[in-house]
């Protein structure tokens, strides 16, 4: 499972609305040091924020992800809330939890 609380970069408030989150899988590049997260939305797992901007996935297969935000024009990459330099990209293994605890998104 991947869990977390999804806000708002700018003003610290839970995104509660008008977003869809995805975990996208990462593709590999020939760069070792980069990831490309392509976003899917037939093929990705999505879910919505609840009222606290909570949300989770369950049974998550092992891989690497990235958590997008889809808003109504764009798509965000999100940021951990602890380093809001850094790309929410998650390496999940086989029966793991990960609490994700928060991340950031420019929308809205």
């Amino acid at each position: 499972m991947v869990h977390g609380r999804l806000y708002n970069a700018q003003t610290d408030e839970p995104i509660v609305e008008g977003v869809i989150i995805y975990l996208s899988p990462v593709q590999a590049t020939d760069n070792p040091d980069m990831s490309a997260v392509a976003l899917d939305p037939l093929r990705d797992r999505s879910t919505v924020p609840d009222a606290e901007g909570g949300f989770f996935f369950a049974d998550v297969p092992p891989g690497r992800y990235g958590v997008v935000v889809q808003a109504p024009t764009s798509q965000y990459l999100t940021r951990f809330g602890s380093d809001t330099e850094k790309d929410v990209v998650i390496t999940v293994e086989a029966g793991q939890t990960v609490n994700l605890e928060k991340i950031v998104s420019g929308y809205p």
